[in-house]
Parts: C-alpha cells; sequence; structure tokens
C-alpha cells in the first residue's frame, strides 16, 4: 500500500533530470495550510500531480497482469515505477517555484522530529547533505491505520490544497479496502494489491481532475503572469503536458474561416 509522493529540494539531485532544469525551490517556512488551486499559477502544480498518478495507475494495472508475482519482484517494480513516475513529473516541472512543496529546516531539530515521526524520510547525498524528502504514506496492512501526523502535515506542505486532499483520498481509499478484508479474514494476494493501487490512483485522478477544472476558470479569469511577462515555467510545463484552458473547461473552439476574405480581415 505505496502511495508515492517524493518531493526533490536541491539542484544538486534534480540534475539527473535531464529535461527537467532542476526541481523547484522548497517554500521557506510552513504555512498554516497550503495555498488554494483554484489558482492560474497552480495549474501546471494539478497537471504534473495528474500526469504522475496516471503513469503509476497504468504501471500498476500492468503488475497486476503478470504472472508469477513473488513479494520481491512486486517491490523492485514499485520502486523503479515510482522513481520513474516521479522524474517524470518534476522534469515537466521544471523549477516552477508555484509548485514547491515545504520542506523542514534541517537545522530545526524538533521540526524535523516532526517529520520523520509522521514517516516522512529525508533523502541525502554520500555527503550526507539532503537532498529532498520521501513525503510517501503508507497504510498498515495489519491494523489499516494511517499516520494521525502524516495527515494533519500534509494539508500545510502540499503545494496547494487540493493535492493534499488528493493524497490523503488516495490513502482513505486503502483504508476502505484494508478494513473490508480484515472483516472478511481475507489476505490480499499481489496481484489484488497492484489493482487496489490502480483504484486509489483512480480515486486520486478524479479529485485532481476537478481541481484542475477550477484552475483553468482561475485562468479565464486572470492568467499566471511575472512582472507582465509570460510565466516561464508555466508555459514549459503547458507545452509539454498539452495543456489548453478551453480543452479543460469543455470549451469548443470555432473553427478557422475557410473564406479568404475572413481570413484577411475584409468585410469588417
Amino acid at each position: 500500500m505505496r502511495r508515492a509522493s517524493r518531493w526533490i529540494a536541491s539542484a544538486a539531485c534534480a540534475a539527473a533530470l535531464a529535461a527537467g532544469g532542476g526541481a523547484p525551490p522548497a517554500r521557506a517556512e510552513a504555512p498554516a495550510a497550503a495555498p488554494s488551486c483554484a489558482d492560474c499559477c497552480k495549474l501546471p502544480c494539478i497537471e504534473a500531480q495528474i500526469f504522475e498518478a496516471q503513469q503509476m495507475r497504468e504501471n500498476y494495472r500492468q503488475l497486476a497482469r503478470q504472472k508469477g508475482l513473488t513479494q520481491a519482484t512486486y517491490e523492485e517494480y514499485e520502486k523503479a515505477a515510482a522513481h520513474g513516475a516521479a522524474l517524470s513529473k518534476q522534469a515537466a516541472l521544471g523549477r516552477n517555484p508555484d509548485c514547491a512543496w515545504y520542506t523542514p529546516n534541517g537545522a530545526d531539530a524538533i521540526e524535523m522530529r516532526e517529520f520523520q515521526f509522521a514517516g516522512f524520510r529525508a533523502e541525502r547525498d554520500a555527503r550526507d547533505r539532503i537532498t529532498g524528502w520521501d513525503y510517501t504514506m503508507k497504510v498498515n496492512p495489519e491494523t489499516c491505520a494511517l499516520k494521525d501526523k502524516a495527515v494533519s502535515l500534509f494539508p500545510r506542505i502540499a503545494s496547494c490544497s487540493a493535492i493534499a486532499e488528493a493524497t490523503i483520498a488516495h490513502e482513505k481509499r486503502h483504508q476502505s479496502d484494508c478494513e473490508a478484508r480484515n472483516r472478511a479474514g481475507k489476505k490480499a494476494t499481489l496481484a489484488e494489491l497492484a489493482l487496489g493501487e490502480a483504484a486509489a490512483y483512480e480515486v486520486e485522478i478524479e479529485k485532481l481532475q476537478a481541481a484542475r477544472v477550477a484552475a483553468a476558470q482561475a485562468c479565464k479569469q486572470r492568467s499566471c503572469r511575472k512582472d507582465e511577462q509570460p510565466h516561464e515555467p508555466w508555459e514549459v510545463t503547458a507545452r509539454l503536458l498539452g495543456t489548453d484552458i478551453d480543452t479543460i473547461l469543455g470549451i469548443e473552439k470555432k473553427p478557422a474561416s475557410k473564406s479568404p476574405l475572413a481570413r484577411k480581415g475584409a468585410g469588417r
């Protein structure tokens, strides 16, 4: 029951992302709550999160179809899939500061313990420098419990609130599945676990798509601009992921006129 949500915090670690140009900087101070996702500048964040979730959903569907699954092969495939999906997402995002997650202050022992108690893990390089945080949440397969601290921190650390809510909804689906199995006294097969992951990603995607519409509607009111110039990270992610505001909102585009006079602006 693994929900991969890794945030790479440093340019050194992100150098491996050939197309990404590094990761967005982490937010400098933990807010009381993540900002709203109903913001045009948050649309690339949501699009990239959907992209990652869709990749993971398909990965787990493929895994469920594999014959002769063992615990070792399941975990190896899962780890590789999560890593690949996270790299693809980060490559699409680039160094977009609007999509930064909060990461704890490594010099603050109290905050570091709080994040570690939540089950979040600092990732370090060979020189013991923190390069990012693994924000994976897991449901305990025996008790079906989620760590309360992880659930309480997520709405503060995500780049925007709906992304946190979608992630928590994903885990709540795992909790429901786990509790149903426990009531029935059954143990899931590896294929069933993989299908359960695909179903949980489906729940997450549904939540994210609703947030995507809200962000696209915000773009109709006010585009994401910085200093009156196009916001380059927004544009890059939009091109890579094929973002189109009208398509998201279901607005039918008018076909171009075939009239040469109309194309030249004649007859106005």
